[in-house]
């Protein structure tokens, strides 16, 4: 009690303070009132002590006591806040009004703020004169307060967990910053056509290639409907823009800032299978740790090669290729992909392998492979890159590959 006394005496003999951020320090102390009030209390005890003449405190701490003596008494700005807490409320109804003019729609919110440095730097000048433990920022009680108003004029809830919206305001640039929290879809995707990349194309001088893609296809759909500012498309791997999908790849779409939210998932797919190009399957609204899993999931996968050669087939030279199942592949980094890539030699196995023909120098080819294992270059060798491969087993030159993922191994 004497250290808590001496404490805040000489916080009021040299500081001039507000009601908030002198009964800030003692935050932590008794429950169920504001700083404000702790404030005013701290102010009107050392008000008695000081009509008294039992204590000196300075003088513009003493502008809203009545005191017995009349003295006089000036008032002076708060050393910590400067004012700045009196525009709470005026600044909380500003919030308010952006949040109308918005037509964002939410039902939790969080508050954050930006304050100018040197209020941020006295703040923890006077929270440490009488103990950091019983005190509070100034951010946090900012942020609290104007909460409360903004929950009660809206009847949105207030909370830290999950905001459906979040609520910036710099106090330095007089600035209000809404942000509605990504919604999170989960789900599946076919790729019909070759010629589409998964992600939108852009060329290294920035520009994008005139291309349509996978994620502007779902996009298109998405920010319609969620009025929206765009998508984060994560899937379980990809395909090369050449190859096709045909069984359903994992994927996440990231909805960014959007202002609708929860709208029906079988609406969404229904318009965004009207393409020609891919077919979605929406499964269930995710959370963000649904896209960092996705990212790391590891699928063996089924392909079909339709392979032409250069020369006419061998029969008996073809059979070989039935030695590459169990084998393990050595892969340096692709030649096509180098520039963009580390070059890493990987080890990589095929789990199956057969083959029909179809012409004389036409085969197809039925592989599964272990995931991460680069199937044009099993076939092609990629100048000696790949080995073994199915150009130097069979001793023919490829001249063309089409390519299909046809299975996805999923773990269930």
């Amino acid at each position: 009690m004497e250290k808590l006394y001496k404490n805040l005496k000489q916080l009021l003999e040299n500081y001039c303070l507000c009601d908030n951020c002198l009964g800030r320090t003692v935050a932590q102390l008794l429950h169920g009132i504001d700083n404000k009030e702790r404030g005013k209390t701290i102010r009107y005890f050392f008000g008695f002590l000081v009509d008294s003449n039992e204590a000196k405190i300075k003088n513009c701490n003493l502008a809203v006591i009545p005191l017995r003596n009349e003295k006089e008494v000036r008032q002076e700005k708060c050393y910590v806040c400067g004012g700045l807490l009196e525009k709470i409320n005026e600044m909380a109804k500003k919030v308010v009004n952006e949040i109308n003019k918005s037509n964002i729609k939410f039902s939790t919110f969080l508050v954050g703020c930006k304050l100018p440095g040197i209020i941020l730097k006295r703040d923890e000048e006077i929270r440490k004169i009488v103990g950091i433990e019983y005190s509070e920022s100034i951010k946090r009680e900012i942020n609290r307060e104007i909460g409360k108003i903004i929950e009660s004029e809206t009847k949105k809830k207030f909370s830290s967990k999950k905001p459906e919206l979040e609520i910036l305001i710099d106090f330095r640039k007089n600035k209000i910053t809404l942000k509605p929290r990504s919604v999170f879809i989960v789900g599946y995707y076919e790729k019909l056509k070759r010629g589409i990349p998964q992600a939108k194309w852009i060329l290294e001088d920035g520009t994008k290639k005139r291309r349509t893609s996978i994620q502007e296809i779902i996009e298109k759909v998405i920010v319609k409907h969620f009025r929206a500012a765009g998508i984060r498309l994560s899937a379980a791997g990809r395909e090369d823009v050449d190859v096709r999908c045909l069984d359903w790849r994992p994927m996440v779409i990231e909805v960014l800032q959007p202002k609708l939210r929860n709208i029906d998932l079988k609406t969404l797919e229904n318009e965004i299978n009207k393409s020609s190009f891919i077919k979605v399957k929406l499964e269930r609204y995710g959370e963000r740790r649904d896209t960092s899993k996705i990212k790391e999931e590891r699928h063996d996968k089924t392909y079909r090669a339709i392979v032409v050669f250069e020369e006419p087939i061998e029969k008996e030279k073809l059979k070989k290729i039935k030695q590459l199942k169990g084998e393990i592949i050595l892969q340096k980094t692709p030649t096509r992909v180098l520039h963009r890539r580390t070059d890493l030699l990987r080890k990589r196995r095929v789990k199956s392998i057969s083959y029909k023909i179809l012409g004389k120098n036409k085969i197809e080819l039925t592989i599964k492979a272990e995931a991460g294992l680069y199937i044009k270059e099993l076939i092609h060798g990629d100048n000696g890159r790949t080995k073994p491969n199915i150009a130097e087993l069979i001793k023919n030159k490829v001249k063309s590959i089409k390519l299909d993922v046809i299975k996805i191994h999923r773990i269930i």
